[in-house]
């Protein structure tokens, strides 16, 4: 077994979000981005993104490295030799080696992309009951009708939630699902006049676009029709062909679903929620989405010790976590 094959398998156990400053690191990265920038004085260098399943780190190959030629393109899986640094309160690597994967060296796409944190079968059964729970005989059939594709049903167990931001990992879009579902059910005790059974479908209807919206090639990016049209879009046209095959689905359900569908993420995608089941779910989707995401910058994007984050641009702020150290306290 080559050397470098040997430290292939070891190095599976050190990830891009577990290194810290001072380190070495050597492993396999999937490249997410390769540019050519200028520092102010104008001289190039390139910038990559390189990432794993525990999340990217940026990386700085300068000009008068020995890697400075090196053909590099998005997409491509590399070994990589690094030193660990800092850089704007992140962590930054400055690579010694770079090199292509042998033959059958390389481990498979999959292996980029973070898993989910509950078993996808089991959320796609949990699922199933929430809908087998409806007591609203279209609402239900509906459904149930398109769960029964089994393709469709693969297709959801791996759909990520997002790209960057909330749930980007395989079987994102379920967790994502049940996550807004838990939160709908804490609403209806202090508002009995929501449609129970419109809200819970108008939730899972709301993200069957999610599974047509991303490609997972080692790491997630929009498929041309999730970039051109958005999910709610992709969604209401999928919803929209399914209803059309029954002669007597209720005409208020299906006007109401699609409002919903295409009003899930309001003002981002041009369609404000109008009605209250539709603001319900809209605000119940940002909630999970932003939850998600800041437990993710608390995990990645705090370094040990620390009390803040990163700035995070998305946000316009720093997060901070420092109720959650465990070690130096005073700090």
């Amino acid at each position: 077994m080559h050397s470098d094959a040997v430290a292939t398998e070891s190095s599976q156990l050190q990830l891009l979000k577990e290194i810290r400053p001072g380190e070495t690191y050597s492993g396999w990265c999937i490249v997410r981005l390769f540019e050519t920038r200028y520092t102010q004085s104008g001289d190039p260098y390139r910038l990559l993104e390189l990432g794993d399943r525990s999340g990217r780190l940026r990386a700085r190959i300068w000009q008068d490295s020995p890697l400075f030629h090196y053909q590099i393109r998005t997409g491509q899986i590399l070994w990589v030799e690094a030193s660990v640094g800092s850089y704007r309160s992140g962590l930054s690597l400055s690579p010694r080696k770079i090199r292509l994967p042998r033959p059958r060296e390389a481990p498979p796409a999959y292996f980029f992309l973070a898993p989910a944190n509950r078993d996808p079968r089991e959320m796609l059964e949990k699922l199933q009951g929430e809908i087998d729970k409806l007591t609203t005989p279209a609402l239900k059939n509906l459904l149930r009708d398109i769960l029964k594709d089994g393709d469709f049903r693969e297709a959801l167990m791996q759909a990520p939630g997002g790209k960057l931001w909330h749930h980007n990992r395989l079987g994102g879009t379920l967790e994502h699902l049940l996550e807004m579902l838990d939160i709908a059910e804490s609403l209806f005790a202090a508002h009995p006049n929501i449609d129970r059974d419109l809200l819970k479908s108008g939730i899972i209807c709301s993200r069957l676009g999610q599974v047509r919206t991303f490609l997972m090639a080692g790491f997630i990016e929009f498929s041309d029709e999730g970039r051109l049209l958005g999910f709610p879009a992709i969604g209401y046209r999928f919803l929209a062909e399914r209803m059309a095959i029954y002669e007597d689905f209720p005409v208020e359900t299906q006007k109401q679903l699609l409002h919903m569908t295409l009003s899930c993420e309001g003002e981002k995608e041009g369609v404000m929620p109008m009605s209250l089941e539709a603001v319900a779910l809209q605000k119940i989707g940002d909630l999970s989405a932003s939850l998600d995401a800041i437990s993710r910058i608390e995990k990645n994007d705090v370094l040990p010790g620390e009390k803040w984050s990163k700035y995070i641009p998305l946000l316009d702020r720093f997060v901070y976590a420092g109720h959650r150290l465990k070690f130096h306290p005073s700090r």
